[in-house]
Protein backbone atom coordinates (compact mmCIF):
# COMPACT_ATOMS: atom_id res chain seq x y z
CA UNK A 1 0.00 0.00 0.00
CA UNK A 2 2.06 2.90 1.17
CA UNK A 3 5.37 1.86 -0.45
CA UNK A 4 3.53 1.89 -3.70
CA UNK A 5 2.47 4.97 -3.55
CA UNK A 6 5.25 6.32 -2.14
CA UNK A 7 7.41 4.94 -5.16
CA UNK A 8 4.78 6.26 -7.61
CA UNK A 9 5.45 9.71 -6.57
CA UNK A 10 8.63 9.69 -6.29
CA UNK A 11 8.74 8.53 -10.05
CA UNK A 12 6.21 11.46 -10.60
CA UNK A 13 8.22 13.86 -9.03
CA UNK A 14 11.38 12.52 -10.79
CA UNK A 15 9.53 12.43 -13.84
CA UNK A 16 8.17 16.02 -13.88
CA UNK A 17 11.70 17.70 -12.94
CA UNK A 18 13.16 15.82 -15.70
CA UNK A 19 10.31 17.52 -18.01
CA UNK A 20 10.44 21.18 -16.55
CA UNK A 21 14.34 20.49 -16.93
CA UNK A 22 14.00 19.95 -20.54
CA UNK A 23 11.21 22.60 -21.23
CA UNK A 24 13.41 25.22 -18.82
CA UNK A 25 16.07 24.58 -21.33
CA UNK A 26 14.17 25.12 -24.51
CA UNK A 27 12.29 27.88 -23.65
CA UNK A 28 16.25 29.47 -22.14
CA UNK A 29 17.90 28.26 -25.83
CA UNK A 30 14.97 30.13 -27.70
CA UNK A 31 15.15 33.44 -25.27
CA UNK A 32 19.09 33.60 -25.87
CA UNK A 33 18.60 33.02 -29.45
CA UNK A 34 15.51 35.76 -29.90
CA UNK A 35 17.84 38.42 -28.40
CA UNK A 36 20.96 37.45 -30.22
CA UNK A 37 19.16 38.04 -33.40
CA UNK A 38 17.64 40.94 -32.76
CA UNK A 39 20.45 42.38 -31.31
CA UNK A 40 22.26 40.94 -34.89
CA UNK A 41 19.54 42.46 -36.53
CA UNK A 42 19.79 45.95 -35.47
CA UNK A 43 23.55 45.83 -35.98
CA UNK A 44 23.41 44.89 -39.37
CA UNK A 45 20.17 47.65 -39.89
CA UNK A 46 22.33 50.07 -38.30
CA UNK A 47 23.94 53.02 -40.46
CA UNK A 48 26.56 53.57 -38.22
CA UNK A 49 29.50 51.26 -37.95
CA UNK A 50 29.54 49.22 -34.61
CA UNK A 51 33.26 49.66 -34.57
CA UNK A 52 32.69 53.67 -34.55
CA UNK A 53 29.84 53.20 -31.71
CA UNK A 54 32.30 51.18 -29.54
CA UNK A 55 35.24 53.68 -29.86
CA UNK A 56 33.04 57.18 -28.75
CA UNK A 57 32.98 55.57 -25.71
CA UNK A 58 36.65 55.85 -25.02
CA UNK A 59 37.87 59.41 -24.31
CA UNK A 60 40.43 59.70 -26.35
CA UNK A 61 41.27 62.22 -29.38
CA UNK A 62 39.51 61.62 -33.02
CA UNK A 63 42.91 60.46 -34.67
CA UNK A 64 43.35 57.89 -31.57
CA UNK A 65 39.82 56.96 -32.51
CA UNK A 66 40.14 56.36 -36.28
CA UNK A 67 43.05 54.45 -36.01
CA UNK A 68 40.79 52.30 -33.15
CA UNK A 69 38.36 51.67 -35.28
CA UNK A 70 40.64 50.38 -38.48
CA UNK A 71 42.07 48.45 -36.15
CA UNK A 72 38.82 46.80 -34.30
CA UNK A 73 37.29 46.51 -37.86
CA UNK A 74 40.05 44.92 -39.64
CA UNK A 75 41.14 42.37 -36.80
CA UNK A 76 37.02 41.41 -36.72
CA UNK A 77 37.01 40.55 -40.03
CA UNK A 78 40.44 39.02 -39.82
CA UNK A 79 38.95 36.63 -37.55
CA UNK A 80 36.33 35.90 -39.47
CA UNK A 81 37.74 35.67 -42.32
CA UNK A 82 40.16 33.09 -41.13
CA UNK A 83 37.63 31.03 -39.32
CA UNK A 84 35.34 31.09 -42.85
CA UNK A 85 38.99 29.88 -45.25
CA UNK A 86 39.78 27.05 -42.20
CA UNK A 87 36.34 25.34 -42.20
CA UNK A 88 36.47 25.84 -45.61
CA UNK A 89 40.24 24.51 -46.66
CA UNK A 90 39.44 21.99 -43.84
CA UNK A 91 36.18 20.43 -45.10
CA UNK A 92 37.10 20.17 -48.52
CA UNK A 93 40.81 18.40 -47.31
CA UNK A 94 38.60 15.89 -45.18
CA UNK A 95 36.66 15.46 -48.73
CA UNK A 96 39.29 15.05 -50.83
CA UNK A 97 41.18 12.52 -48.59
CA UNK A 98 38.43 10.71 -47.57
CA UNK A 99 37.23 9.78 -50.93
CA UNK A 100 40.73 8.79 -52.13
CA UNK A 101 41.66 6.77 -49.16
CA UNK A 102 37.70 4.95 -49.25
CA UNK A 103 36.47 5.82 -46.12
CA UNK A 104 33.00 5.69 -45.28
CA UNK A 105 30.99 8.48 -43.77
CA UNK A 106 33.08 11.27 -46.27
CA UNK A 107 30.09 14.19 -46.07
CA UNK A 108 29.61 13.29 -41.91
CA UNK A 109 33.13 13.96 -41.35
CA UNK A 110 33.17 16.45 -44.16
CA UNK A 111 30.67 18.78 -41.62
CA UNK A 112 32.27 17.66 -38.77
CA UNK A 113 36.21 19.07 -40.09
CA UNK A 114 34.73 22.25 -40.83
CA UNK A 115 32.62 22.45 -37.55
CA UNK A 116 35.98 21.64 -35.60
CA UNK A 117 37.99 24.53 -37.57
CA UNK A 118 35.22 27.25 -36.28
CA UNK A 119 34.37 25.75 -33.26
CA UNK A 120 38.17 24.55 -31.71
CA UNK A 121 37.27 22.18 -28.88
CA UNK A 122 38.76 19.33 -30.90
CA UNK A 123 41.51 19.80 -33.50
CA UNK A 124 40.10 19.26 -36.80
CA UNK A 125 42.83 15.96 -37.35
CA UNK A 126 40.67 14.38 -34.65
CA UNK A 127 38.25 13.43 -37.19
CA UNK A 128 40.57 11.44 -38.95
CA UNK A 129 40.86 9.25 -35.99
CA UNK A 130 37.90 7.07 -36.44
CA UNK A 131 38.21 7.09 -40.11
CA UNK A 132 41.51 5.43 -39.84
CA UNK A 133 40.13 3.18 -37.36
CA UNK A 134 38.00 1.98 -39.67
CA UNK A 135 40.56 1.66 -42.56
CA UNK A 136 43.05 -0.19 -39.46
CA UNK A 137 39.57 -2.72 -39.27
CA UNK A 138 39.48 -3.35 -43.06
CA UNK A 139 43.21 -4.56 -42.84
CA UNK A 140 44.94 -0.92 -44.26
CA UNK A 141 46.37 0.63 -40.62
CA UNK A 142 49.22 1.83 -43.02
CA UNK A 143 46.41 3.96 -44.84
CA UNK A 144 45.39 5.32 -41.59
CA UNK A 145 48.18 5.99 -40.22
CA UNK A 146 48.97 8.03 -43.49
CA UNK A 147 45.20 9.74 -42.99
CA UNK A 148 45.77 10.64 -39.90
CA UNK A 149 49.52 11.88 -40.37
CA UNK A 150 48.30 14.12 -43.72
CA UNK A 151 45.49 15.82 -41.44
CA UNK A 152 47.67 16.50 -38.46
CA UNK A 153 50.91 18.00 -40.58
CA UNK A 154 47.76 19.99 -42.16
CA UNK A 155 46.41 21.40 -39.36
CA UNK A 156 49.74 22.27 -38.26
CA UNK A 157 51.44 24.13 -41.38
CA UNK A 158 48.05 25.29 -43.06
CA UNK A 159 46.39 26.71 -40.01
CA UNK A 160 49.36 28.74 -38.69
CA UNK A 161 49.82 30.09 -42.43
CA UNK A 162 45.98 31.31 -42.43
CA UNK A 163 45.92 33.11 -38.69
CA UNK A 164 49.18 34.95 -39.69
CA UNK A 165 47.93 36.08 -43.69
CA UNK A 166 44.59 37.04 -42.04
CA UNK A 167 45.00 38.01 -38.39
CA UNK A 168 48.17 40.64 -38.62
CA UNK A 169 47.30 43.83 -35.90
CA UNK A 170 46.84 41.38 -32.93
CA UNK A 171 49.45 39.27 -31.04
CA UNK A 172 48.40 35.34 -31.17
CA UNK A 173 48.86 35.50 -27.20
CA UNK A 174 45.83 37.81 -27.09
CA UNK A 175 43.93 35.40 -29.71
CA UNK A 176 44.62 32.52 -27.30
CA UNK A 177 43.34 34.20 -24.65
CA UNK A 178 40.14 35.54 -25.96
CA UNK A 179 39.05 32.22 -27.09
CA UNK A 180 39.83 30.64 -23.38
CA UNK A 181 38.95 33.56 -21.68
CA UNK A 182 35.29 33.44 -23.94
CA UNK A 183 35.10 29.66 -23.19
CA UNK A 184 35.67 29.79 -19.34
CA UNK A 185 33.75 32.87 -19.00
CA UNK A 186 29.73 32.10 -20.64
CA UNK A 187 27.94 28.99 -19.39
CA UNK A 188 28.28 26.86 -22.54
CA UNK A 189 31.76 26.93 -24.19
CA UNK A 190 30.46 27.48 -27.16
CA UNK A 191 29.07 30.75 -26.49
CA UNK A 192 32.39 32.33 -25.97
Amino acid sequence: GGRGIAAVTAWTARASFGVFGVAGGIVNFILKAVVFLTVLFHILNSELDPAVRLVELIPVNDRVKDVAVHSLTRGVRGVFVSCAKLALFHAAFTWVTFRAFGVHFVYTSTLASGATAILPLLASWSVSVPAALGLLAKGEGLKGVALVVMHWVVLIFVDIDIYQSEIQVVHPYIVGLSVVGGMSVWDHALEG
